[in-house]
């Protein structure tokens, strides 16, 4: 099932085919003229062609990007689209010596960022057929005066195709690597978020109260039962709205974290509330711990325990 990942990479495919016709129609004026004595350049047959390829272009990047649905189908459409209209173009322009045959790689690689190894070198085959059956047509439609310009046009085919089936094999090898690679983050990321959320309901029902501050003294998280013992306000609430004695409370533990001292013993509400505070430091799997936690207890809960 493609990801919203393919379905960016199917986006740029189809804009990067807007450029391509932009491309096709700077080559006009640049190059269509007769060259080197060989078949003149055929407008009638390359602005038609160029003009239909801008339309389609459109239409397959607007449909890119309002639907979701058949995405091996307009991928498969695309290239196919793309094959057939770069070797039209080509050999309006002159053949494969008109150095169009290069535009083969983009549904190439394409096709094989995107799809499976086997429709990416069946993608790589087709436009490699292309390719030399043009050569070979011209080839053989030449006159014996002009036999030697199309082996070199033969030759360029052949070197294209090659270059075609390489970037097919490779591109696609490290695409699925890639692929399997955002997978595996992916999970992770599950798995992750699933952790926090344990973490977050155990850490919530724990009868000792949990501060966690980060290196600059600010309160990263604190739990329910923190909250009761401080006196501070629900978790909808900022902290800075609690009273006088919960702020003075978290000023103590900031004042406590910054001494490296393990445990103090604090009192809030003027007293009424006695609170045993304990630093923990120490690290991880993944290393040193940059957060500092504070867990607090009834002191009053301690004794009776003790009893």
């Amino acid at each position: 099932t493609p990801t919203s990942s393919f379905w960016k990479s199917l986006r740029y495919l189809a804009d990067a085919r807007l450029a391509v016709t932009c491309l096709l129609l700077a080559y006009i004026p640049l190059f269509g003229r007769q060259s080197a004595g060989e078949q003149a350049f055929d407008a009638a047959v390359y602005l038609p062609a160029v003009a239909a390829y801008f339309v389609v272009a459109i239409a397959w990047a607007v449909i890119a990007r309002i639907t979701r649905r058949g995405f091996h189908v307009q991928l498969l459409g695309q290239v196919l689209v793309d094959i057939a209209v770069v070797g039209l173009v080509m050999h309006a322009a002159g053949g494969a010596r008109s150095g169009l045959g290069v535009l083969m790689l983009m549904p190439t690689a394409g096709a094989a960022i995107l799809s499976t190894p086997l429709l990416s070198l069946f993608i790589a085959a087709t436009a490699s057929l292309v390719l030399l059956g043009e050569s070979l047509w011209r080839s053989l439609q030449a006159d014996a005066t002009a036999h030697s310009g199309t082996d070199g046009g033969l030759f360029v085919a052949a070197v294209i195709s090659a270059i075609l089936f390489v970037t097919a094999v490779l591109v696609n090898r490290l695409a699925r690597r890639l692929t399997d690679q955002e997978r595996l983050a992916f999970r992770r990321g599950e798995d992750l978020r699933n952790q926090l959320a344990i973490n977050e309901l155990v850490i919530a029902e724990l009868d000792r109260g949990v501060v966690v501050f980060d290196a600059a003294g600010g309160v990263k998280g604190i739990n329910p039962t923190a909250r009761q013992m401080l006196g501070l306000p629900d978790r909808d609430v900022a902290l800075a709205a609690g009273s006088a004695a919960a702020t003075g409370a978290l000023a103590t533990l900031r004042a406590l974290v910054g001494s490296r001292q393990p445990q103090a013993d604090l009192s809030v509400g003027g007293g009424r509330s006695r609170l045993r505070a304990q630093v923990l430091s120490g690290s991880s799997r993944s290393g040193p711990l940059k957060d500092r936690v504070v867990l607090l207890e009834d002191l009053d809960r301690i004794e009776a325990r003790a009893q």
